[in-house]
């Protein structure tokens, strides 16, 4: 879980420009640690969403819940930039394999919904396309950071001088992307 922490800024993910922790709750009865964040992005438009008034600069909100006791971390996001025209809902959940101590099991979904009549289809399949593939960006950088960690400590956590990839994968990934 340490390395989804130290997940942004990195050469992956060039578009998130900057996250925002705004708040934390920690739960005693449960053992749940919830943060808060605001995560800005600016990506590259194809002309078509420009024209339409869509802005390259976006913002989403994402609620992590951190239960050390159970050893789940899920992850939910959701745009606040644009939700007149389309809601992008994202959950991410990393849990412990029940099989394999060492390696952790990862689980993304995500609900993608446009609301502009003429163009729903178009605005649902780029997204989802995107999505997708800043998705294995991503998990190629948790396997990096994990990696890194568990080779080098937490000192060595530097994308400068990461390794460019693991040498053995220790995760699973399961993808559920729907428009």
């Amino acid at each position: 879980m340490l390395a989804f922490w130290r997940k942004y800024p990195n050469r992956f993910a060039d578009h998130v420009k900057e996250v925002d922790t705004f708040k934390r709750d920690f739960d005693p009865v449960t053992g749940d640690l919830t943060t808060y964040r605001l995560i800005a992005c600016e990506s590259a438009l194809p002309s078509w969403m420009s024209a339409l008034g869509i802005s390259s600069l976006a913002y989403a909100l994402e609620q992590t819940v951190v239960n050390a006791k159970n050893k789940t971390m899920v992850i939910r996001s959701r745009n606040i930039s644009g939700s007149s025209m389309m809601v992008v809902e994202e959950k991410c959940t990393y849990t412990q394999d029940p099989e394999n101590a060492a390696w952790t099991q990862y689980n993304q979904s995500a609900n993608i919904t446009s609301f502009l009549p003429i163009v729903r289809s178009k605005m649902e399949n780029y997204t989802f396309a995107s999505m997708t593939n800043r998705s294995k960006q991503g998990l190629a950088v948790m396997e990096e950071l994990c990696h890194v960690l568990a080779t080098k400590g937490l000192s060595a956590l530097n994308f400068s001088t990461a390794a460019a990839a693991p040498a053995q994968p220790q995760s699973q990934q399961t993808e559920t992307l729907s428009r």
